[in-house]
């Protein structure tokens, strides 16, 4: 595995110092153009702001937030190091949830530990068996769930007996918590062993890994329906091959190796931390009955759900916490093949807070349904991935039935998701910041609907992201969306490929912006693109912070619906007279290739033009006022692959 997450990669620098030019011409660098149109700021810039002191033991932000903030001009290139660490371990899932432990901040460099049955009574579960190589498979897997578990309750040796599953539920999702009390979740965040409950999860993937090419590769099983009892749950192995009913309730193990089967989950009782499904064959049906009842739905434990073939259904309709979703815990599901849908409520489809989710569907045309805080959608100390490999997907928030009314636009749910995270911003002091959340698209024509934070957003001192690969695609939001970020975070979408895309941001603050000490950045690489905006984007810096937008080729067309003109590089300000003012603040607009048409509200704007954001006070040349737009043949210098690779 690449080692792109050891130690911080070399910061390059901000744009040099030179003189003014007010017109297009045959530079080397659109960066180099651009910052002799800016010139030198008059005054030293300060830091980005200061945030609360932590108490001791809340844990920190992603590290690769702080990467994009103090490197802001090469955030594309650190999102890029993710992708390809990504793609180069797409068939090694232990290894995926290496990155994901170190994409929380966990360093957790792991090689599998030797695994010792003598060490705890559930491996000898499967000593019933007849069928040998089945049996000594089962061994080893039943001694890493034991491992695993060894693991997890180290993890969670410091948190109250009051913080059940129930009570980290209602708190998160389903209902109001008394804050200040004993279980309250957001100071005991800080009291689990992150890094030990990482390490449970990978023995036990690493396991399942091991496992599951067994179950691939080994000739035909004799037909048997075989089970067995243990403290931590029920193990169910079915090789009939037929079309089964499973009530799945408080199992920790159960193997299908065929025919069209529907999985109904029950309610899983305390004492039942982990669950591992894997189904070899046949159009499969996951049906949720209750919040957090399945499919790989980890709360203060770990959850795999593991389906080899078919075009599958996972049903979640009416409730939250579901298809990968982690709470205080690790999850995993994985779907080889087929033409999927999945449904839920909320806090789904790569959802994790304390933890780390992966969805990983490697093949087939898929679409992702949810209303809120899904499809890639991390809190604090959460990593969630959704990574799609193939196919042309759809991926949908939608904005009713409104159960999360967001504060811009409160007839309309809060997405928060499509490669989002967030923070928790709290009048009482227990404040955290966010975690990591990325949708990672490989390949195909894809459309993407949502509404308030998503596509590649930030909130609150996270960090959001939005990879698609190829193919032209659709992305249709509102506000805070397609690489935006608000108080200290930070919003990337990166487009490859030469596809013809159409973006839609109806409302505010998208498309390549930042607002109050975050850092932006919207990469479209390629071809005849339609931009339509309300205001505030196309590398808009609101508020002490940093956005870039890139187009870089192609015959384009932008759209605004504002008569302002807050975007194509734009350096607005909310008020005057404060610190804030010689804070740096700086907006950057680039479309590097074709003919292109901007609107007419944008008088300064024109293709192969360049031009300055109108500052309020010019003779001051204050740093937080610092926009440029740039439009002319260039190439890109935002690299998104290794420089020696």
């Amino acid at each position: 595995m690449r080692r792109w997450l050891l130690g911080a990669i070399g910061l390059l620098g901000a744009l040099s110092p030179a003189s003014a030019l007010a017109q297009t011409e045959t530079s080397s660098s659109a960066l180099e153009h651009a910052n002799r149109l800016l010139g030198p700021p008059a005054l030293p810039a300060l830091p980005h702001r200061d945030w609360p002191a932590r108490p001791a033991r809340q844990p920190a932000p992603p590290p690769l937030l702080e990467r994009l903030t103090k490197d802001p001009l090469h955030a594309a290139y650190h999102v890029g190091q993710i992708e390809l660490a990504i793609r180069d371990t797409l068939e090694a899932p232990a290894t995926l949830t290496l990155i994901a432990a170190q994409l929380g901040g966990h360093d957790l460099w792991r090689s599998t530990a030797p695994l010792d049955a003598r060490k705890d009574p559930l491996p000898h579960h499967g000593a019933a068996l007849e069928h040998a190589p089945l049996r000594d498979e089962l061994t080893r897997l039943l001694t890493a769930i034991a491992q695993a578990d060894r693991l997890r309750r180290q993890a969670f040796a410091r948190l109250p007996a009051a913080l059940t599953r129930e009570t980290l539920l209602r708190q998160v999702g389903l209902g109001p918590h008394h804050p200040f009390d004993d279980a309250d979740y957001r100071p005991l965040l800080g009291e689990v062993d992150h890094a030990a409950l990482a390490a449970g999860f990978f023995d036990l993937v690493t396991a399942s890994q091991r496992f599951q090419q067994f179950l691939r590769t080994t000739p035909p099983l004799p037909p048997m329906r075989w089970q067995a009892d243990t403290g931590l749950g029920r193990i169910l192995i079915d090789t009939t091959g037929k079309d089964d009913t499973h009530d799945v309730k408080n199992v920790l193990l159960l193997v299908d190796t065929g025919g069209s089967d529907e999985y109904r989950f029950a309610p899983i009782a305390e004492g039942h931390p982990i669950q591992l499904i894997f189904d070899q064959h046949g159009d499969d049906r996951y049906i949720s009955t209750a919040p957090a009842s399945g499919p790989a739905a980890a709360a203060l434990g770990y959850a795999l759900l593991w389906d080899s073939q078919g075009n599958d259904r996972y049903d979640s309709t009416g409730h939250s916490f579901s298809q990968a979703a982690a709470l205080f815990g690790n999850a995993l599901l994985i779907d080889e093949a087929g033409d999927d849908r999945y449904n839920a409520r909320s806090h789904a489809q790569g959802w994790a807070l304390g933890g780390s989710a992966l969805l990983i569907d490697r093949q087939g045309n898929d679409h992702h349904h949810a209303l809120a805080h899904a499809q890639g959608s991390a809190g604090p100390v959460g990593v969630a991935l959704l990574i799609d490999a193939d196919g042309g997907d759809r991926y949908t928030l939608a904005p009713l039935p409104l159960l999360f009314p967001s504060s811009q636009l409160p007839e309309r749910n809060l997405s928060m998701g499509q490669g989002a995270a967030m923070g928790v911003r709290a009048s009482d002091g227990r404040s955290l910041p966010g975690g990591l959340g990325a949708l990672i698209d490989l390949s195909g024509d894809d459309h993407y609907e949502a509404g308030v934070f998503a596509q590649g957003a930030g909130y609150f001192q996270s960090a959001g992201l939005l990879i698609d690969a190829g193919g032209s695609d659709h992305f249709d939001a509102a506000w805070y969306a397609m690489g935006a970020a608000a108080h200290g975070a930070a919003g990337v979408l990166l487009a490859h490929g030469d596809g013809d895309d159409h973006y839609q941001a109806s409302h505010s603050t998208a498309l390549g912006a930042g607002h109050d000490f975050s850092t932006a950045l919207f990469i479209d690489e390629g071809g005849n693109d339609l931009y339509q905006l309300g205001t505030l984007g196309f590398g808009a810096a609101h508020d002490n912070s940093h956005a870039v937008f890139i187009d870089t080729g192609g015959n384009d067309r932008y759209g605004l619906g504002a008569t302002d003109c807050r975007a194509f590089g734009a350096a607005p300000m909310s008020g005057w007279g404060d610190p804030r003012e010689i804070m740096p603040s700086q907006g950057l607009f680039f479309d590097l290739g074709g003919t292109d048409h901007y609107p007419a509200t944008c008088p300064r704007t024109g293709n192969d033009l360049a031009w300055m954001w109108p500052r309020q006070h010019p003779a001051l040349n204050l740093p937080s006022e610092r926009g440029a737009g740039i439009d002319g043949e260039y190439p890109n210098p935002f690299f998104t692959a290794p420089l020696t690779y």
